[in-house]
């Protein structure tokens, strides 16, 4: 259920593990409390669980708004050299790529613009420094204001 939200703090360097839809309540508490995780979630009733992990209950269905609460609630200050540092949609660290090898692998404009690539070891997605990226840094900077 916090599935943007999780790629969004990803996407600010943070480490976020998405719990996988067949996952029960149970197993969710005690991954986080032994793994010395935060769970975020919009479930009332597993926030009403007896528990060692720190949980908080993520208010809003608005991603923008979630956003600020987890950065606010937990004084989180991302860095912009955080940003691609981890892959969106698995969190794996992501590794530099020459450019030589994602030739035919991105766009041609994107090829002949960029130098610098990354990739995630885990599932392969590519990642570089376009427009895209600049709209995310101008959205966390947006977000991160008080």
């Amino acid at each position: 259920m916090l599935g943007n939200l999780a790629k969004w703090l990803r996407m600010m360097g943070y480490d976020v593990k998405y719990a996988d839809d067949d996952e029960e309540d149970a197993e969710i508490l005690q991954h986080a409390a032994s793994s010395k995780r935060i769970l975020l979630t919009r479930d009332k009733e597993i926030i009403g669980r007896r528990s060692d992990a720190q949980m908080l209950l993520v208010k809003s269905s608005d991603v923008d708004e979630q956003i600020k609460q987890v950065v606010f609630e937990f004084k989180l200050s991302p860095g912009k050299n955080a940003i691609l540092s981890l892959c969106s949609e698995c969190g794996e660290k992501l590794q530099p790529v020459d450019k030589g090898e994602v030739f035919g692998k991105v766009p041609d404009g994107v090829f002949a613009r960029q130098d610098e690539f990354w990739q995630c070891p885990d599932c392969g997605k590519l990642y570089w420094k376009g427009s895209h990226y600049n709209k995310i840094v101008e959205k966390i900077e947006s977000l991160l204001k008080p």
